[in-house]
């Protein structure tokens, strides 16, 4: 399970760059994110 917290965390870490991450929702609730 990927929280939020954890998803902007990755993002402001540098670990996500760019404009677009695909989220993987499972039973409603994000699950992962793909990079494109």
């Amino acid at each position: 399970m990927l929280y939020i917290d954890e998803f902007k965390e990755a993002i402001d870490k540098g670990y996500i760059s760019g404009n677009t991450v695909a989220i993987v929702r499972k039973n409603g609730k994000i699950f992962d994110y793909v990079l494109p």
